[in-house]
């Protein structure tokens, strides 16, 4: 089946040179597979079986449970070791720990440690994932919509109704990357690299004091400041100077360049941007307000928002008013 499935899968993309990595459970079966189609493809094992394996091949020891939770811990260190020399000093560790566990592991998975052991993974392309948990996600939410005593058509009808809920939910991830994500663009092209290596409250906070006069209008759009909001803006604040009095005196004229004009009819509208950026900065676990919903069915019909795979979570950091901000949350703790 695996062979079948990969000469599919090569005959769909006609150059699989790009596939550099593929992540298996250890199926010898799979690897031989996998490594007889992609021969240029590095094979690494997902790091919670390979724990799942080991934490099963502990409990059948004849060991207190204390040490059985050494074990588990040390050997997990082992999986998560930066170098051949902290492997090495683990492995020695382990055997004086207990030799019965070292033997099984010198046996059968010293000889693939360059499959699941982590410093060997240095250099191969992951994206940041050791599991293949992204993929396990998927397969669970097909279980819940098939089974073996589905029909064919049955099978077909879900199939294409899962299709349709993944399509609904590319399409929203795609509208919130162009709606909410700033693009920073600016004339100075030297400076347009180093913008992506900081916040988006500190490139505001540098666009503020160095390009915002010359952002393009397409910029201002987006971040919601248009041409003339921002024109009207700087009328009312440009050329701004102030005088220090002390007793009877007066100092020369001060040139002042930041904050707003005293008695201002747009400080509320700043002071609201100002929050709103300000909130967004805040940790994903602080205040905030989930709201579950679907993109199918009848709005009113809360049912649909019991089952674990179809609902789509956002979460409302606050609430914007005329003239305040609020930051809603669910209990007193985050206020």
């Amino acid at each position: 089946m695996m062979r079948a499935i990969l000469s599919s899968f090569k005959n769909m993309r006609e150059d699989t040179s790009k596939t550099c990595t593929v992540m298996l459970d250890k199926d010898q079966n799979e690897i031989d597979a996998v490594q007889n189609a992609l021969p240029a493809a590095s094979v690494l094992l997902c790091h919670f079986h390979v724990l799942k394996y080991f934490k099963k091949k502990i409990s059948e020891l004849l060991l207190p449970v204390d040490e059985k939770n050494e074990l588990f811990a040390q050997f997990k260190a082992l999986v998560y070791a930066k170098d051949a020399e902290a492997f090495d000093s683990m492995m020695t560790k382990l055997a004086e720990m207990n030799e019965e566990l070292h033997q099984y592991i010198s046996k059968n998975w010293q000889n693939c440690k360059q499959m699941w052991v982590t410093y060997h993974r240095q250099g191969t392309i992951t994206f940041g994932n050791d599991t293949n948990n992204r993929t396990e996600s998927e397969n669970s939410k097909l279980k819940h919509l098939l089974c073996a005593s589905s029909s064919m058509s049955e099978c077909i009808r879900q199939l294409c109704f899962h299709n349709a809920i993944l399509d609904d939910e590319r399409q929203y991830q795609q509208f919130l990357s162009k709606y909410t994500t700033v693009q920073y663009g600016n004339k100075d092209e030297d400076l347009s690299p180093l913008y992506s290596q900081f916040t988006e409250h500190a490139v505001n906070k540098m666009l503020k004091n160095h390009v915002f006069p010359h952002m393009p209008s397409a910029f201002r759009q987006q971040s919601g400041f248009l041409d003339s909001f921002v024109q009207l803006i700087e009328i009312l604040h440009n050329g701004m100077t102030a005088r220090v009095i002390h007793q009877n005196s007066k100092s020369e004229e001060i040139t002042i360049t930041c904050e707003l004009n005293q008695g201002c009819v747009f400080a509320h509208a700043m002071i609201s941007l100002y929050l709103s950026a300000m909130l967004h900065e805040l940790p994903p676990d602080s205040s905030a307000v989930d709201v579950m919903y679907r993109l199918n069915g009848g709005l009113f019909n809360i049912f649909r928002l019991r089952t674990k795979i179809l609902p789509s979570i956002f979460r409302v950091t606050e609430l914007q008013y005329v003239d305040i901000n609020a930051a809603p949350t669910h209990s007193a703790n985050y206020l």
